[in-house]
C-alpha cells in the first residue's frame, strides 16, 4: 500500500476539518459509518501503513487496538511516538475513542464533540469533522491506551542537494532490477511498477541530484535512480539518462 505522507504530522495537517468515510464492515465508501472516531484510523492504516484489509471490522474504538495486536499487526507500548494509535477505553459512552498521535504531545482524531468543531448528521447520529487536539486535554475520559503499528514508517524527505532539472527523454534498464520510488531518496516506499527490470524503458521528464544518486523523474511522478552521483558515466543502471 501506498504512504502518502512522509510522517503522521504531514497526513494529518493536509485532512483537518474532513469527515473520513467508511460503510459498516469493510467499506471505506462514504456510508453510515462517516465521521466516527475509528474511521480515521481505518483510512490511516489504509494510506499509511500495509496492514492488510485496513477497512475491515475490528471491533468498536476500545477494541480496535487490541483486535491489530491479536492479527500481529500491532503491539502495545508504553511511550507514545508519532504515528501510534491512541485508544481510549472509558470514554465514547461505553464504545471507546481512538485517534493518531502526533508529535508535541498531541493527537489527530474525528468525531470529539468540541465547541466550534464542525459536524453534520450521518445515519440519524451527529458526527464530528477531523482536528488536532492535545493529547493529554483535561476533558478526555480515562487514560488512553497505546498501540504501534508494525508497517508504519516514516519517509525522509532527500536532501536538497540540486533542484529539479527539466529535461525529456527515454531510459532503458540495463541491470538485472531497478527500484521505483515514490520520492527521489532510498527510504521512501515503492511506487507505480515498483520495480523495472533488464530491457524496460521508461519516459523521464527531468532529474534531481539528491541522496547521493541521480534520480530521474518518470512521467507519471516516480523516481528511478540512474546511478550514484560519482561522476562516472560508466557507472550507471540504465541507458538514455543525463549521465
Amino acid at each position: 500500500m501506498a504512504h502518502i505522507a512522509n510522517n503522521a504530522d504531514d497526513y494529518a495537517n493536509a485532512r483537518v476539518g474532513i469527515y473520513f468515510p467508511a460503510k459498516s464492515g469493510a467499506g471505506l465508501a462514504d456510508g453510515d459509518l462517516t465521521g466516527q472516531c475509528v474511521s480515521l484510523d481505518k483510512w490511516f492504516l489504509n494510506e499509511m501503513t500495509d496492514v492488510p484489509n485496513p477497512g475491515a471490522a475490528r471491533g468498536n474504538a476500545k477494541d480496535f487496538g487490541d483486535t491489530l495486536v491479536a492479527q500481529g499487526q500491532a503491539k502495545v507500548v508504553t511511550s507514545p511516538q508519532r504515528g501510534d494509535i491512541a485508544v481510549w477505553k472509558k470514554d465514547g459512552g461505553g464504545y471507546g475513542h481512538t485517534g493518531i498521535v502526533l508529535s508535541g504531545n498531541r493527537v489527530f482524531e474525528q468525531n470529539a464533540a468540541l465547541p466550534g468543531r464542525a459536524s453534520k448528521i450521518v445515519d440519524g447520529a451527529r458526527v464530528y469533522a477531523s482536528g488536532i487536539d492535545p493529547l493529554t486535554a483535561s476533558w478526555r475520559v480515562g487514560s488512553p491506551t497505546f498501540y504501534r503499528v508494525n508497517s508504519y514508517k516514516e519517509i525522509t524527505p532527500a536532501p536538497a542537494d540540486g533542484g529539479l532539472k527539466a529535461v525529456n527523454g527515454t531510459a532503458t534498464v540495463t541491470v538485472a532490477k531497478l527500484n521505483v520510488r515514490s520520492q527521489p531518496t532510498t527510504s521512501a516506499p515503492l511506487a507505480g511498477s515498483k520495480t523495472l527490470t533488464k530491457g524496460q524503458s521508461f519516459k523521464y521528464v527531468g532529474f534531481i541530484v539528491a541522496n547521493g544518486y541521480v534520480w530521474l523523474k518518470s512521467s507519471v511522478g516516480n523516481y528511478v535512480a540512474e546511478g550514484p552521483n560519482d561522476g562516472n558515466p560508466n557507472n550507471v543502471y540504465v541507458s538514455g539518462g543525463v549521465s
